[in-house]
């Protein structure tokens, strides 16, 4: 930076003009030395109190993964003890003392289920917790550099001042490197700061829950198989609805709702896959094995976010057939548990838990019934209202269509995009 470019220069002068600094040394003593010295040592104990900061949360994040995954290899040991089981009374009968064996792994499954996925949800809380402890302490080293920086250039300030006091005896150095202090003091530090890259990729990588039933490579009965994916699925959409009941605006929405689609995914996958919804994060969705050898899904997703103007309709409750969620990210404005109070933006949260996919592409016309109003924010959007039937022409990805209302008037029509989540494929 030029600030560092002044303080090289400096440094030069001080070899080639030793005796005219012999004269300067009160001035760097009381300008320059004994301020950054005091500074310095101030600095150092904030970036230590940063670091110890850090390097704590950092550890608790760690030990919650591991309890995670310890939970889950126990949930998977008795899940498979409890398939056995179920498949030799499949086979014969082994009277009661086998069937009390049975009833007490179930009972133990679904505990360790449950503990399981709300762990799961602990983690990610931990790891939110993490993230802005993290992101405070770079602020805290930020702040740290701005003052360092600030305080050099006030002390080349007061060195540049001294020079010129002292007049044609000092011209000589004054003329060669006068060019550098002034740019020195008159730089910015956001300037610099801004100019740091990054030595490694701004990526949250957030552990999903994954449930041996889900594991199709595993052989299972498949009624069991479903009543194992339902209990999951009916304990996510519970607690999403709890959320929307008690008007919670949180973070952890749109987790919870990843966490719901994913269960429906499999229950979906059971049926054929006829129904398959979709979820914007899904992209970001990579399975991998843990040290143990057990599946593991992991959404790998940028920092910065993605770019989601549109806000969603309002939330619809569960009917049988599972919803999915398309959703935008804003601010969170109430806290939900001691996680939100360090976040800033979090995971990128969402009202919504409900949406139409239209699986074929638009190569002819289509139907379909407006679900809710929309108002156009663009000159090439159209506004529809909810009752309204519109023509689909075309389609943008998957989020938005290109068509006109039907007037009911026989006027002329507007052809325009609108969302593809506010629309219902037919007219019936």
């Amino acid at each position: 930076s030029d600030i560092d470019k002044g303080w090289t220069s400096v440094a030069e002068q001080f070899d080639v003009q030793a005796t005219i600094h012999s004269n300067l040394g009160s001035a760097l003593t009381d300008d320059v030395v004994q301020p950054l010295r005091s500074i310095q040592l101030t600095e150092a104990k904030t970036i230590r109190a940063a670091a110890l900061f850090v390097e704590r949360e950092t550890r608790k994040l760690k030990d919650a993964r591991d309890a995670t995954i310890r939970k889950k290899r126990l949930l998977y040991e008795s899940s498979k003890q409890l398939e056995k089981l179920e498949q030799s009374l499949d086979q014969q009968n082994n009277g009661e003392r086998v069937s009390l064996k049975k009833k007490r792994l179930e009972d133990q499954v679904k505990k360790q289920e449950e503990a399981y996925v709300w762990d799961t949800v602990d983690l990610e809380k931990q790891r939110r917790v993490t993230e802005g402890v993290l992101r405070k302490g770079v602020e805290s080293l930020e702040a740290v550099e701005r003052q360092r920086l600030a305080h050099c250039q006030t002390a080349l300030g007061r060195y540049q001042r001294k020079i010129e006091q002292l007049g044609p005896n000092l011209q000589q150095m004054f003329d060669r490197h006068t060019n550098n202090l002034d740019m020195a003091v008159q730089a910015t530090a956001a300037d610099y700061i801004a100019g740091i890259q990054p030595s490694t990729a701004a990526v949250n990588h957030i552990i999903l829950t994954d449930v041996y039933a889900e594991n199709f490579g595993e052989v299972m009965c498949g009624s069991r198989r479903r009543a194992a994916l339902m209990r999951i699925s009916n304990m996510l959409d519970g607690e999403l609805q709890r959320i929307n009941s008690n008007s919670m605006v949180t973070t952890l929405v749109e987790f919870l709702e990843y966490l719901f689609y994913k269960i429906n995914d499999a229950i979906n996958a059971l049926d054929g896959g006829q129904h398959r919804g979709y979820h914007r994060l899904v992209r970001f969705q990579h399975k991998t094995k843990d040290k143990a050898g057990l599946p593991t899904t992991v959404l790998t997703i940028p920092l910065a976010g993605e770019d989601q103007s549109l806000p969603p309709p309002s939330i619809a409750s569960n009917t049988g057939a599972y919803s999915v969620s398309v959703t935008s990210p804003r601010s969170s404005c109430e806290e939900y548990e001691e996680y939100d109070k360090i976040s800033d933006e979090g995971f990128y949260n969402s009202s919504s838990r409900q949406t139409t996919v239209i699986d074929e592409p638009a190569t002819h016309s289509t139907l379909c019934r407006v679900l809710y109003d929309f108002e156009p924010k663009h000159d090439d959007e159209i506004q529809v209202r909810a009752g309204e039937c519109v023509v689909v022409e075309d389609r943008l990805g998957d989020d938005w269509l290109i068509g006109h209302v039907i007037s009911e008037q026989g006027a002329d029509y507007k052809t325009g995009r609108f969302p593809t989540s506010y629309v219902r494929q037919g007219v019936g």
